[in-house]
């Protein structure tokens, strides 16, 4: 888009708005009624202030903006003359990148449209409503009685109000030079039947008009008016649970921000200090080292690039759910205290969304969270500069561990207990003998691979039980191991590790199944016969969840799947 252009046809926009213009879309896009979250800010996820519209047409808070573009560019080329658009990811240039870049934001045009439907949502003229009906409707109104929801001026309230009413409570609305600064809550109504949205389907759960309730919701068994499931879920405590749940997800949240910070501190000390030792030895063998040592600090700083902005990402995934959730409990508090019953459901139930998110980023940071060290690698005979050594300027070597997450983020797997979620028959009816499962692995992908040592095969299986194919082989297959997507081996016995290193044994003989920590100075006994082993062949472990086959002949033909909790 030719970026000229768009100012001109922006600031078109706004002059035909200001001229009293009679383009449709224009006046469409003018009403109060437009949806509230239009006027919010991507970023800060509060009412736009100083709105400023980028070529994509995506409009943000100009101080947002300016924060977002020096944050996006620090540690790039100073020649940048570019940055994305922090919705769509669109390239987006300034129109004078020679400014710096602080000033950016303020290039780029206001979106005047936006600014004046702020101004409207915020605020609302006040005039004297018997006056208005008898013609006089521009008189300002100094009196607002709150009992008739009437506004009144000096005049028509000894006239009217005072002579006919009595004990009602008013409020002094002067002093305001007629307008007054009033908030604006929306009446939510049914997209279907555009009536008021009072009654609530506690089945489907789902809010509806009383058309809706009529029509789609008569067999229902829990269908109640928004007033009185709003009273049952503050008298169950239900909205006080669900405070308490997002405080400690704030919390959580709070401390693997603080995490990521400590590492990204830690490599940049280690970037630092990877810098200093490539410049000690570039002083040491002299300048026919220059264009090594070039290629190298570029491999440095790229990995440590590659890494910050991966740890950022993280940092700003969780920053901006915590921001949602402070959001959602502050506005959750005042539409308690209003009484709205509608805005209170809808807060509860994306509160719901908002915790059901982290346990999905949780579950989502478990599985690759390490602690990466950058390390540059010399040889100590350079240091000699002896001549029959190549000249090197040593390597740039990434170092990545697994983590364990913080304390209020998850439990640990060697701290959580165990209970069985399914079981199934491993039979096929091509099997010639009863089944002998000498192997198993549980895959990532909710699948299950289990070797028959008597029918000589190799089944997979999903996690529900439905067999989806077999392998018919020369010789007998024994236990089996996942190797991360390379496949299975051959030749272990009935031992498995999960992500957090802890070992998991199985006693054949004893009837259990012990876990151990990586280390070894924990055990513990997992399984008994009591939670349903019957002499445990094999074990294979996926995440929370693991799955055992057994030897006797009462359970040899099954398999058992467990989860930890």
């Amino acid at each position: 888009m030719d970026y000229k252009f768009y100012i001109d046809r922006h600031h078109y926009s706004s002059n035909v708005m200001a001229k009293g213009g009679c383009s449709h879309e224009v006046s469409e896009i003018s009403k109060p009624e437009m949806d509230s979250h239009l006027l919010d800010c991507p970023i800060c996820l509060e009412q736009l202030h100083q709105p400023k519209s980028l070529p994509c047409l995506h409009s943000f808070c100009q101080e947002c903006l300016s924060t977002f573009i020096i944050k996006d560019l620090s540690g790039k080329m100073a020649a940048a003359t570019a940055f994305p658009c922090p919705v769509c990811r669109k390239m987006t240039h300034p129109v004078n990148a020679a400014e710096d870049k602080d000033k950016w934001a303020q290039q780029f045009p206001t979106n005047e449209l936006v600014k004046d439907q702020v101004k409207v949502t915020a605020r609302e003229l006040m005039f004297c409503k018997p006056c208005g009906k008898k013609g006089n409707t521009e008189t300002p109104a100094t009196i607002l009685c709150k009992t008739c929801d009437v506004l009144f001026c000096d005049t028509c309230k000894l006239e009217h109000h005072d002579l006919f009413l009595e004990g009602c409570e008013t409020v002094d609305v002067t002093g305001k030079a007629g307008m007054v600064q009033r908030q604006v809550t929306k009446q939510v109504r049914c997209g279907k039947h555009t009536k008021k949205m009072d009654y609530y389907c506690e089945d489907h759960q789902i809010l509806g008009c009383s058309r809706c309730i009529t029509i789609d919701h008569r067999r229902c068994d829990e269908v109640t008016t928004t007033l009185e499931y709003c009273d049952k879920l503050k008298r169950e405590s239900r909205l006080d649970d669900l405070k308490t749940s997002l405080k400690k997800t704030t919390e959580a949240i709070e401390l693997l921000i603080k995490e990521f910070g400590e590492q990204l501190q830690t490599l940049l000390e280690d970037q630092d200090t990877g810098l200093k030792s490539l410049a000690d030895l570039r002083q040491r063998i002299d300048t026919r080292l220059d264009t090594m040592q070039k290629n190298i600090t570029d491999e440095l700083i790229a990995t440590y690039k590659e890494e910050k902005d991966s740890l950022e990402m993280s940092m700003q995934k969780c920053e901006r759910l915590m921001s949602s959730i402070q959001n959602t409990v502050e506005s959750s508090g005042k539409a308690i205290q209003r009484n709205d019953s509608v805005d209170t459901i809808l807060l509860y139930q994306r509160g719901q969304a908002e915790v059901k998110s982290y346990e999905d980023l949780v579950t989502e940071m478990r599985k690759k969270f390490t602690t990466v060290r950058i390390k540059h690698s010399v040889d100590l005979n350079l240091q000699t500069l002896d001549k029959d050594i190549p000249l090197s300027m040593g390597k740039i070597k990434m170092e990545k561990t697994p983590y364990r997450l913080p304390g209020l983020l998850s439990s640990h797997l060697s701290e959580c207990g165990v209970r069985e979620v399914s079981k199934f028959c491993i039979k096929c009816p091509s099997d010639d003998l009863y089944c002998h499962a000498s192997g198993v692995v549980y895959l990532p992908d909710d699948h299950i691979v289990i070797g028959d040592y008597h029918n000589k095969k190799i089944k997979l299986f999903t996690a529900s039980g439905e067999c989806e194919d077999e392998m018919k082989l020369q010789g007998t297959p024994h236990d089996m191991c996942h190797v991360a997507t390379v496949g299975v081996l051959k030749g272990a016995f009935g031992v498995d590790v999960d992500v957090e290193g802890n070992v998991y044994v199985c006693g054949r003989e004893s009837n259990n199944v012990v876990q151990m920590s990586e280390e070894g100075a924990h055990v513990r006994e997992l399984l008994t016969s009591s939670d349903g082993v019957d002499r445990p062949r094999a074990i294979s472990v996926c995440g929370d969840r693991f799955v055992v086959t057994n030897e006797s002949s009462q359970n040899r033909n099954y398999v058992q799947i467990f989860k930890l909790v």
